[in-house]
């Protein structure tokens, strides 16, 4: 990623909790934010992608277009580690950690 790229993610991964996973707590000291990734606590992120970038686009397409139009509420996100945000996928929406009241 060029300097611009990270200081877009950076961005837009602080505007919704980074440097910390929303989840689990685990802070990614990485320069990229490696560790870290959004995630949709309604698990609409195809749709969202869809109606921001008309496409199933993710990663720095879809950081720019948050960043471009304000970082838009009408669709509940939050930064996340790799591992919560997968976690959630292979457990119908919900990471472990939550489902186990963590």
């Amino acid at each position: 990623m060029t300097p611009s790229e990270v200081a877009i993610k950076r961005e837009v991964l602080e505007r919704y909790g980074a440097p910390a996973c929303q989840c689990c707590g685990f802070i990614d000291t990485t320069p990229t934010y490696a560790f870290l990734s959004l995630a949709h606590l309604a698990n609409n992120g195809k749709d969202h992608r869809r109606a921001l970038l008309g496409s199933n686009a993710c990663g720095l397409q879809f950081y720019k277009r948050l960043k471009a139009t304000g970082y838009p509420a009408d669709f509940s996100m939050e930064t996340q580690c790799w591992n919560c945000n997968r976690g959630a996928l292979a457990n119908h929406g919900v990471c472990p950690h939550r489902a186990d009241g963590g």
